[in-house]
C-alpha cells in the first residue's frame, strides 16, 4: 500500500513537471515568433521599366528624356516602425568612332543615391513614402580628333568632367498588383551643385612641334523638380 501511494506521487510529481516544462518551452516559443514578427524585415528590389521598354524597343522615346536617371533601386524596411533604408543607381555609356578625321568620343555618366523613408500603408494595395536623400552625380567627357593634311598633322583632345553633389525629398507612390510585386513611380524635389572642369589639348607636328593648352572650372547650383516621368516594377520578399 505504501509502495503504491509512492509511486502514484512519483507519477503525479512527473506528469506536474512534465506539464511545466512543455508550459515554458510554448512560452518561449512563443516570445520567439512575436520577436520575429515584430522585427520582421522586407526587401524590394525595383527596376526602371520606361529604360527596360526601351531597351528591347518597346518604348519609343529617348533614355535621356527621363528625369529620373536611377534604373535600379533597393530597400530595405523594418515592419516594426515602416522605416527603410533605399540605393538608387544609375549609369550610361555611350562611344562614337569615325574616320576622315579620326574622331573618338566617350560619355560616361554615373548617377547613385542613399536615403531613408518612412512608408505609409492607404489602403491594401496602395502605399506611399515620404523620404530625403543624398545624392551624387559623375558625367566624363573625352574626344580625340586626328587631322591630318600635306604639312601637318593636329591632335586634339577634350576633357569634361562634372561632379554633382545634393540632396533633397522624394515622395513615392507603389501599388501592389499581384501579391508582392508592384508599380511605383516617384516624385523627386533636390539641390544639386555641380563643380565643371573643362581642358582642350592641341598638338600640331609639322615643321616642329606646337602645343597648345587650355583649362577653365566653373559651379553652379540649382534646385531641380522631377515630376513621376518613369514606372518601377518592383519585387517583395
Amino acid at each position: 500500500m505504501k509502495n503504491s501511494k509512492l509511486i502514484f506521487l512519483l507519477c503525479t510529481f512527473f506528469c506536474l513537471n512534465c506539464f511545466a516544462q512543455e508550459n515554458d518551452f510554448l512560452e518561449i516559443k512563443k516570445d520567439t515568433i512575436s520577436k520575429k514578427e515584430k522585427y520582421n524585415i522586407k526587401h524590394t528590389i525595383g527596376i526602371q521599366a520606361n529604360r527596360l521598354l526601351n531597351q528591347v524597343g518597346l518604348f519609343e522615346a529617348s533614355v535621356n528624356s527621363f528625369e529620373n536617371p536611377y534604373l535600379l533601386t533597393y530597400a530595405r524596411r523594418s515592419d516594426k516602425n515602416n522605416w527603410e533604408f533605399s540605393l538608387g543607381i544609375g549609369g550610361d555609356f555611350v562611344s562614337f568612332k569615325s574616320t576622315e578625321p579620326e574622331v573618338n568620343t566617350a560619355d560616361v555618366e554615373i548617377d547613385t543615391r542613399l536615403g531613408m523613408a518612412k512608408r505609409y500603408l492607404i489602403s491594401k494595395r496602395i502605399e506611399i513614402l515620404l523620404g530625403i536623400d543624398a545624392i551624387y552625380k559623375y558625367d566624363g567627357f573625352k574626344s580625340t580628333t586626328v587631322s591630318e593634311n600635306s604639312a601637318t598633322t593636329q591632335t586634339s583632345v577634350v576633357n569634361e568632367t562634372e561632379n554633382t553633389f545634393g540632396g533633397g525629398l522624394r515622395l513615392g507612390f507603389d501599388v501592389n498588383i499581384y501579391k508582392n510585386i508592384l508599380l511605383g513611380s516617384e516624385v523627386l524635389y533636390y539641390f544639386k551643385h555641380t563643380q565643371s572642369k573643362f581642358r582642350t589639348t592641341s598638338e600640331f607636328i609639322g615643321g616642329g612641334v606646337t602645343l597648345v593648352d587650355s583649362y577653365s572650372k566653373s559651379s553652379s547650383s540649382s534646385f531641380n523638380l522631377n515630376v513621376p516621368s518613369v514606372i518601377f516594377l518592383k519585387f517583395r520578399f
